[in-house]
């Protein structure tokens, strides 16, 4: 037995030589496609965080990165936003009643209080008309701005 291995000593090296490198190789490429996760859960919170920016990056990137400013209904569209802003100073009674608390009759008061003050000068004005509030203004602040 002895002289056998004597005999087949490089062969039996290069052997478990090579079974090692495969299966290093082998873990890499488990690791690389995905198919061996991590047990660690700050590693998890990383990958997690990164999807969502990757998945808001591409959502940006396919809204249109022009200011839209339709003057004609008030309403403000802003790819930093992502979302519709209405302007209070310029929007007209059916924007103005897209708003959370604010139907037809608000809509023309807040229309009719700034034709006669001259408009707004910040969003929290719109408490000086008639019939809004605090509570209103809590519900629609992040949906206007003032231009």
């Amino acid at each position: 037995m002895s002289n056998f291995i004597e005999k087949y000593r490089l062969v039996i090296g290069i052997v478990l030589i090579s079974i090692i490198v495969l299966g290093v190789g082998v873990l890499f490429w488990q690791k690389q496609s995905g198919k061996i996760k991590s047990n660690n859960p700050e590693l998890a919170n990383l990958e997690k965080e990164n999807q969502d920016l990757k998945d808001r990056i591409a959502k940006l990137e396919s809204s249109s990165t022009k200011t839209t400013n339709n003057t004609d209904s008030g309403v403000v569209k802003s790819a930093e936003s992502v979302s519709t802003k209405i302007n209070i100073n310029t929007a007209d009674e059916k924007a103005l009643d897209t708003l959370a608390g604010i139907g037809p009759a608000k809509a023309k008061a807040i229309i009719s209080y700034r034709e006669s003050h001259g408009g707004f000068k910040t969003t929290q004005d719109i408490i000086k008309v008639s019939g809004i509030g605090q509570s209103t203004f809590e519900k629609i602040k992040d949906q206007i701005i003032v231009e």
